[in-house]
């Protein structure tokens, strides 16, 4: 076994298994190269324990976690990238909004001397037609003044057709508010930036990064914008992309979480049961054996219950039962119970009496999100006390996890982002206050989106 183990990390397992003697708790990943399945990456957990005749043995399970280990680059190296261009393009586009601005402030400050502002104008018609960004000038009334290459190349449209055409029935621009409010905003800051989804003159649709900047006359009177747009529509391809790569990652610990627990119930808990039946019956034989070894077999007696309790334990908080067979009302009970028990901190839990079964995605989110903020209650905030309240109207579930005393701001981490990104593949929303009064985590899940969602995972 020693020689398949990866080189780079054999001095890891050589120091854990080193560590063993001297600590109950075994817990490490390591690759090993398997004769037929090639490099595999496992995950190693074990708790050494006696049997009463100084006799140390060693517990565990030995898991193969390849294929998270896989996904889990592959989101890296995706993510990396993604940031990586966002940064790039970010710097270019900050770069040229700086340049274009200045130029346009400095031509309408000039509209005085009509030859002189004729040149610029077409020097910076000349520039700004190298632009990859559609770069246009638009009146109040929807006319255009100026339409650049790169919107031509951008909309397909050329600068005729621009002129000649009212620019919303060009585009037929989407716009994230109303149109009247965000005039309102350009013309009291001056300038306004957000999201549009344009047509192109070949009917498919573009989302662009759109900067928009007043244009005044003389006077100070306001007479249209300068806008400028970028394609992002990649940029979102990948942000999908990732956010898929993100929900099958958590699908994935979902299901591998229910899988070990289900193993750990149905094998190795069966191998306890049977080893317990086994000593009982040499318990009742005991007048057959020394006073020592009756005091061996009570204590391995009670050995076997406690592992099995803690097995039982591990299983249930890997994924409970519960959950799937009487539903989240008796799933989070129970939990809460335990956690109570455990760290000798008081919840107070409040469940709405119509909450009833939910889809079995719903159920598992409400349950993670309950988990990670208890769990984070306890090792982070200090606080003396957790409050739980989960309700439900007619649009959907809301959960509200609250502590007191908390230590300071949130700050976000795996745990924080992986609720996040369970409660944005329901269509939900997420949100983290904190103060003096301490912190509260509430999330707001819609049951229509999760019910459809789970209708398509039956169906598939």
């Amino acid at each position: 076994w020693i020689s398949h183990v990866h080189p780079e990390d054999l001095p890891k397992v050589q120091a854990k298994m080193e560590e063993t003697r001297g600590s109950d708790v075994m817990e490490f990943e390591y690759r090993y190269q398997h004769p037929e399945r090639g490099l595999r990456w496992f995950y190693c957990k074990g708790r050494r324990f006696s049997d009463g005749n100084n006799d140390r043995s060693m517990f565990g399970v030995l898991l193969d976690v390849t294929e998270r280990k896989q996904l889990e680059q592959e989101l890296r190296a995706a993510h990396d990238e993604l940031e990586k261009r966002v940064q790039e393009r970010t710097a270019e586009l900050a770069e040229s909004n700086r340049a274009l601005e200045a130029q346009i402030r400095a031509r309408t400050q000039a509209q005085e001397a009509l030859e002189r502002q004729t040149g610029t104008l077409r020097e910076h018609s000349q520039l700004l037609d190298l632009a990859n960004d559609a770069i246009f000038i638009r009146s109040f009334d929807g006319t255009v003044s100026y339409w650049n290459d790169g919107a031509e190349r951008l909309y397909g449209w050329t600068k005729e057709e621009a002129r000649e055409k009212r620019l919303g029935m060009l585009l037929q621009t989407k716009f994230p508010t109303p149109f009247e409010k965000i005039k309102e905003a350009l013309v009291r800051d001056g300038n306004w930036e957000g999201e549009l989804v344009h047509t192109r003159k070949d009917g498919s649709r573009v989302t662009v990064a759109s900067r928009w900047t007043l244009w005044r006359d003389q006077d100070g009177r306001p007479l249209g914008w300068l806008q400028i747009n970028t394609d992002i529509s990649g940029r979102r391809r990948a942000e999908e992309s990732l956010r898929h790569l993100s929900a099958r990652l958590l699908q994935l610990q979902d299901d591998e979480r229910r899988r070990i627990a289900r193993e750990l119930h149905e094998s190795t808990g069966q191998i306890l049961v049977a080893l317990d039946i086994n000593l009982s019956l040499i318990e009742k034989n005991a007048e057959n054996h020394s006073p020592k070894t009756v005091n061996a077999i009570n204590e391995s007696l009670g050995l076997v219950q406690l592992l099995s309790k803690e097995l039982r334990t591990i299983s249930h908080l890997l994924h409970p039962p519960l959950l799937d067979e009487a539903g989240l009302r008796s799933a989070v009970q129970w939990y809460v119970d335990g956690f109570a028990k455990r760290s000798k901190i008081p919840v107070d839990l409040e469940l709405a009496s119509d909450l009833g079964r939910l889809p079995r995605e719903l159920e598992t989110t409400i349950f993670r999100i309950v988990q990670e903020c208890l769990t984070n209650i306890h090792r982070h905030s200090g606080s003396a006390t957790a409050n739980i309240r989960i309700s439900r109207n007619s649009d959907g579930v809301a959960s509200n996890n609250n502590s007191r005393n908390s230590s300071g701001p949130v700050t976000p981490g795996v745990g924080i982002q992986g609720m996040r990104e369970r409660v944005r593949q329901l269509g939900g929303h997420l949100k983290i206050r904190s103060g003096s009064g301490g912190t509260t985590v509430s999330a707001i899940l819609p049951v229509a989106i999760a019910s459809a969602q789970s209708a398509t995972g039956a169906a598939d």
